[in-house]
């Protein structure tokens, strides 16, 4: 992998799960990361293991639900920074599940997984011009963007709009040379889907087994595979990539 040395990577939602180990595979790379998340303890840990491990990572405790705290966050970068190669937009919430929702738990779940990308897109862009064309943003989708459960609308709805997000940025921003892509991960061994859905230990588990018989390849995906893909998208080696949505679901979708 070339390409990474030096450059500034920005990760919402970064403290866990895609976003943590998306963090150390491109902190392996040489990238200086700054990984924000609304859990600032979990987001100085992270930092911190990073570090322990000859990376470089910053925290930034930020709820991306808020266009201040957002705003304010690219202000930091720009501040300590002045640039920004890597925005992997990763932050996503799973919300109320069903049609019966109120119209808070309605923002609320659009305020994270939508409406954070778009501004995020917005504040990073100035900061980005100057690394092109080693400027990539991500988001992260996901296969239920363009496969519907009945169970999670708006969790769905807001997933599916991220993939028009994509395809619409990268065409703004392409005479800027700034690519911009999603990616739709399938079932992750990762605790979102269990603390989302308030399951036990072994309801998680039961479910785990049972969503990995349904897989093509027979198992749940790890954090590090969804990892490799988001390094081969922030790399130079897919400089010709933009407005893309990757599927890495072991062929759920297929």
């Amino acid at each position: 992998m070339t390409g990474m040395k030096d450059q500034i990577v920005l990760i919402t939602g970064g403290a866990a799960g895609m976003g943590l180990a998306s963090a150390k595979a491109l902190a392996e790379e040489g990238a200086t990361i700054i990984i924000a998340d609304r859990n600032g303890e979990a987001a100085e840990h992270a930092a911190a293991a990073i570090s322990a491990t000859g990376g470089i990572a910053v925290a930034q405790q930020t709820d991306v639900s808020s266009l201040g705290q957002l705003r304010a966050l690219f202000d930091f970068i720009e501040k300590e920074f002045g640039r920004l190669n890597v925005f992997f937009s990763n932050a996503g919430l799973g919300g109320a599940n069903g049609f019966d929702v109120t119209e808070e738990q309605f923002d609320q779940v659009f305020d994270v997984n939508l409406k954070s990308h778009f501004f995020g897109t917005n504040f990073a862009v100035p900061l980005m011009r100057a690394c092109a064309p080693q400027a990539s943003i991500i988001y992260t989708s996901s296969i239920r963007g363009f496969r519907a459960h009945e169970g999670t609308p708006l969790y769905c709805m807001s997933k599916a709009g991220i993939l028009m997000l994509a395809r619409s940025a990268a065409r703004w921003l392409g005479p800027d040379r700034i690519r911009v892509n999603a990616i739709c991960p399938g079932g992750v061994e990762t605790a979102f889907p269990q603390e989302w859905l308030g399951l036990t230990d072994e309801q998680f588990q039961a479910i785990q087994q049972k969503s990995a018989s349904a897989v093509p390849l027979g198992r749940i995906g790890q954090p590090e595979e969804v990892a490799a893909l988001v390094k081969f998208l922030a790399s130079d080696q897919s400089l010709y990539i933009t407005g893309t949505a990757m599927t890495v679901d072991g062929g759920s979708s297929a």
